[in-house]
């Protein structure tokens, strides 16, 4: 499996000299490392692809080179003047067909999409959200989290929320994160891309994810389901609604940790990740089963090996 890393998203409050969010510094380190540390060591993944500018990518990646080189290999794509164009020329880099900008290149073989802006995702959410995802009954599974899942930190920790729940239905507040996996030919078959390319396009959206856009997107998504009912709709309602709006199948997979839907998008979140990221390894760290064993935030499952890093 490939996967596919943006990292051309822009800071869209300010600033930090208009950086590009996925180079900003955590704890002396752009917050690209930590999501290519956490991919290259997924085992179901060969290959990635990172959409960003070429000479800030391999400086990220010639940063750890002698200390911890990646076994992965890792290519970089120069972004387009769109998401779908950038996107389209990743994927033409994965199936060697040469640049093209007119249409996706039909691959078999599912794709894993993530920000490039996400410190907090590890490894074993990553696995578990592939091994979760059923790309035979649906064509795009999104990775979400529910609130339940940073109770324990939060009180911990003594903070009021995680910047920002995106959507409230009937079984509580949800994240939406950041990981999507998804068969490239079915959602260009189905004109998915196209539909959600028309919405950025129709709120003046280029190419960044500010954490308000999700949210827009999930009530437009609902508002194109003439038969959609009223009120607070479960998880299944709006998985419905939004898979009708997009005509593609759409699964939420919601995953027992949620350091994928912790991005840095704003000066706000960015605030946060500063400082709670040591706090979150910690609370990952010390996470376990419920047999009382220690879960592995690489494998996702019960720690069976001592000496490595968590």
């Amino acid at each position: 499996m490939n996967a596919i890393v943006y990292a051309a998203g822009l800071n869209t409050e300010k600033q930090n000299d208009n950086e590009r969010m996925s180079f900003l510094l955590l704890e002396d380190k752009p917050l690209l490392l930590y999501v290519l540390m956490a991919l290259d060591r997924v085992s179901d993944i060969h290959k990635i692809i990172v959409i960003g500018e070429t000479q800030k990518v391999m400086r990220v990646i010639e940063s750890v080179m002698f200390t911890l080189p990646f076994q992965t290999t890792i290519s970089v794509c120069e972004p387009k003047s769109t998401l779908t164009e950038s996107l389209s020329a990743a994927l033409a880099q994965i199936s060697g067909t040469g640049p093209t900008h007119a249409a996706l290149p039909m691959l078999s073989d599912p794709v894993l999409i993530l920000g490039g802006h996400i410190p907090f995702v590890t490894s074993a959410e990553i696995s578990t959200f592939i091994a979760a995802s059923n790309l035979k009954d649906y064509d795009f599974c999104a990775a979400i989290a529910n609130q339940s899942v940073f109770n324990a930190f939060l009180q911990q920790k003594q903070i009021s929320e995680i910047p920002k729940p995106v959507y409230t239905v009937s079984e509580g507040k949800v994240y939406l994160g950041r990981l999507f996996l998804a068969h490239p030919n079915r959602l260009q078959q189905g004109k998915t891309l196209q539909k959600i390319m028309q919405f950025f396009e129709r709120f003046g959206i280029e190419s960044g994810y500010p954490e308000d856009q999700s949210q827009a997107f999930l009530r437009w998504a609902k508002t194109q389901n003439s038969q959609n009912q009223e009120g607070c709709l479960n998880l299944s309602q709006v998985s419905d609604n939004i898979g009708s709006a997009l005509q593609a199948r759409v699964q939420w997979v919601e995953t027992q940790t949620g350091g994928h839907a912790i991005a840095v998008e704003t000066d706000q979140s960015y605030q946060f990740a500063a400082a709670h990221f040591d706090h979150w390894r910690a609370h990952i760290t010390h996470l376990k089963s419920d047999e009382g064993e220690k879960i592995c935030s690489i494998t996702g499952s019960v720690c069976d090996s001592e000496g490595h890093e968590h």
